[in-house]
């Protein structure tokens, strides 16, 4: 910047002047003030009264500069943070850094303060619905980012008797973690289930900002679907009745029956029997027990019989394959002789 003025005035006495043209001698004097300046700007920390004194703090780790590089510039102002930082470093040595000149400056780490968290507060986690026995226990967790810390956590229900509350801890211990990411549910699960109880959480930061996870319920864990009761394969004469009989429990307690029919020794598929189909000769086709009635030993011939119990969560079971043993011998009637 000192030696633009002075560029400006050799190029001016050059305007208009041929290719050779030399500058007259007395035009060197120029050169002085500008040079002048630049040996004032360059030594102007050496002769500042307080130089000793600021050098002094620099050696101690006290005073860093006002840049980067830790030039010092005594004849600019002076800010409020920068005093703070001065007088903290006077008082307690743990807080003075240690550089050279012409380095850039590494910070204290004791100094460094943590960057603010400028995400959104959101989750990163939501509760799931889950799965237990209605005498055990279920847990529902939480996480969550951004916003400010520490983070405040509300658990709340609803039912389909009220709308959502807040939960607190009880001593039974059926409640517990309402106010932190996770959430125990325990006892008495297939109340909780019946009355369609949902839980969520509120979570909210330090600077008072809330967001509300999903909602969540409890599964009941069933027991497997089991055949407690096979039906039997039986002896029936032609005109008589036959009746097979399955017996379940577990699942859901929805059960479905679905009693088939299969030909020639398994030589065909197996065949759902309809209520409607030739009702004359089949009953019941979709209860626990199905009635068959032999009207001749041909149409039962080499038949199995079986029944698919289902219920309302998909779950299948089969039950024995089974057949209708038709007798055709007659038996003798007692002949009753008088004395």
């Amino acid at each position: 910047m000192l030696f633009i003025p002075l560029l400006c005035v050799l190029v001016a006495l050059s305007l208009g002047k041929p290719e050779n043209y030399r500058l007259p001698k007395w035009t060197g004097l120029l050169y002085l003030p500008t040079t002048l300046l630049l040996l004032l700007v360059l030594t102007n920390d050496l002769h500042h009264p307080q130089a000793d004194a600021i050098y002094k703090l620099s050696r101690a780790g006290i005073v860093t500069g006002s840049d980067k590089e830790h030039n010092c510039k005594p004849n600019t102002n002076i800010r409020r943070s920068e005093v703070a930082a001065i007088l903290t470093r006077m008082m307690h040595a743990n807080k003075r850094q240690s550089f050279a000149l012409g380095e850039t400056a590494e910070p204290n780490p004791a100094e460094t303060k943590p960057e603010e968290n400028t995400e959104s507060l959101k989750f990163t986690q939501q509760p799931q619905s889950a799965s237990a026995p209605k005498d055990g226990s279920a847990s529902f967790t939480v996480a969550v980012t951004g916003g400010k810390k520490p983070y405040a956590y509300q658990w709340q229900s609803q039912s389909s008797k009220h709308g959502w509350a807040d939960l607190t801890n009880d001593s039974r211990g059926t409640t517990a973690g309402a106010d932190t990411p996770t959430l125990t549910i325990s006892k008495s699960l297939d109340v909780a289930a019946s009355l369609n109880y949902q839980f969520r959480c509120v979570v909210t930061d330090a600077e008072g900002t809330p967001v509300t996870s999903d909602a969540a319920k409890i599964l009941l864990a069933l027991d497997p679907l089991t055949i407690t009761e096979q039906p039997e394969s039986l002896r029936r004469h032609v005109g008589s009745a036959a009746a097979f009989t399955v017996a379940v429990c577990g699942g859901d307690g929805n059960y479905t029956y679905d009693w088939q029919v299969r030909h020639e020794d398994g030589l065909t598929e197996w065949a759902s029997i309809p209520n409607a189909y030739n009702s004359s000769l089949y009953q019941n086709a979709d209860q626990p027990t199905l009635t068959i009635y032999v009207s001749s030993t041909d149409q039962y011939d080499e038949a199995q019989y079986r029944c698919v119990i289902s219920d309302g969560t998909g779950s299948t079971v089969t039950s024995n394959e089974v057949h209708v043993i038709v007798v055709t011998e007659q038996y003798d009637r007692p002949s009753i002789t008088r004395p």
